[in-house]
């Protein structure tokens, strides 16, 4: 059963949680717990790239002369 990816990065990290979960609890063979370890580090890689690329976003944020703020498009996905 293959986990579709979070549409929100609160959305990924309730699945991160939830594996972590899976993992702290005793229920799990070792092959379980290989998966749900290789899903988690999956889904922190992916959570990783969404808060680099909102703090990117913040970092293009400025303040112009009249004190409005204007954002500045970020570069396409990279992945």
């Amino acid at each position: 059963m293959a986990e579709s990816k979070p549409k929100s990065f609160e959305e990924g990290l309730q699945q991160l949680e939830s594996v972590v979960q899976m993992l702290e609890s005793d229920g799990l063979t070792l092959e379980q717990s290989l998966v749900e370890f290789e899903k988690g580090v999956k889904l922190a890689k992916d959570l990783q790239v969404q808060l680099e690329q909102a703090k990117r976003r913040v970092d293009v944020l400025k303040q112009t002369l009249n004190g409005e703020l204007e954002t500045s498009p970020l570069d396409s996905d990279p992945t």
